[in-house]
């Protein structure tokens, strides 16, 4: 069903791009489309059946009833402050990790602001297929007032996702779950695919076994949780094969000793109905032995590792 709320988008990177090819699939009207380079804008364009690209004027967007800012975060305020907006407009960015005050330039013209933050990752998306499958069962964490607060929580159910509130206070931590939960996460892969090549073996090889397990992992956590999922040495108390382990990764100079040491110390909170006090203290004072501890004395409830 064609919807006829007019949409304009400011950013035309990954964000920005899932996001219009997703709201076009889903009926609405993206009909004006701008980046920081013409080039992006009309890739975006060209996907979009009716968009185009604005005349150039501060007024260009006045056409729109709301307009999503895409761009990277620290960038929005300057673009919110670059246009001219008009009474009821509805000015939205899509930050997972701001409020709605980098929008005030925004407000004092007159238009509605709000926050639209799609919990998901969106690189490589070519296709409004590919669009539409990122936004099935996700999670959208909306801020707004009034009647533009029940119009983004429409757009999230019509692109098929579900809506969770976030108080502003909280975005940063929020925002750095979503962080941990993708950017991270490719970190990680990464250092283990590290580790494959100094033994020898080529990066394809080792991320088609690292991928392997790293995906069996995640959806093995969906389905079942994350402590009955957790596996390895530490998990196991087994303080040998984790010495070997520390040393090793000492010794090679990888330059992945420190995180191996810090993920360690971030798994024991999880491990606590695992792993004995006495079994915990011996597991930090091993880490200690590699790396800084310092950050490691309150990891036990009010117990020193002295």
């Amino acid at each position: 069903m064609k919807s006829d709320i007019s949409i304009g988008i400011i950013g035309a990177g990954a964000m920005g791009t899932a996001l219009g090819l997703g709201l076009s699939s889903a009926g609405y009207d993206v009909s004006v489309i701008a980046s920081r380079t013409e080039r992006s804008a009309f890739r975006l364009i060209k996907r979009i059946p009716g968009s185009r690209y604005p005349s150039g004027s501060g007024e260009c967007f006045q056409s729109c009833d709301l307009i999503f800012i895409t761009t990277p975060d620290d960038l929005i305020s300057e673009v919110a402050a670059k246009f001219s907006w008009k009474k009821g407009q509805s000015v939205i960015h899509c930050s997972g990790a701001r409020g709605l005050s980098v929008l005030d330039s925004a407000r004092a013209q007159g238009a509605l602001v709000g926050a639209f933050h799609p919990f998901q990752t969106f690189s490589n998306v070519t296709s409004s297929k590919e669009a539409i499958g990122k936004f099935v069962d996700i999670y959208f964490v909306i801020e707004a007032h009034g009647r533009l607060l029940n119009v983004l929580q429409e757009i999230a159910t019509k692109l098929g996702g579900k809506v969770l509130c976030v108080e502003n206070k909280h975005r940063a931590l929020y925002h750095s779950s979503a962080v941990l939960s993708c950017g991270y996460i490719v970190t990680l892969l990464y250092s283990a695919v590290q580790l494959w090549k100094e033994i020898g073996f080529s990066e394809e090889e080792a991320l088609d076994a690292i991928g392997t397990m790293a995906y069996s992992t995640v959806q093995s956590v969906r389905r079942y949780g994350l402590v009955s999922t957790v596996t390895g040495p530490v998990v196991r108390g087994d303080t040998t094969t984790l010495n070997h382990q520390l040393r090793a990764l000492s010794i090679n100079d990888t330059g992945f000793l420190k995180l191996f040491i810090a993920l360690t110390e971030a798994s024991l909170p999880m491990l606590k109905g695992f792993l004995s006090e006495d079994k915990q203290r011996e597991i930090l004072k091993l880490v200690m032995r590699y790396g800084d501890a310092g950050k490691s004395d309150n990891l036990i409830g009010g117990c020193s590792v002295v």
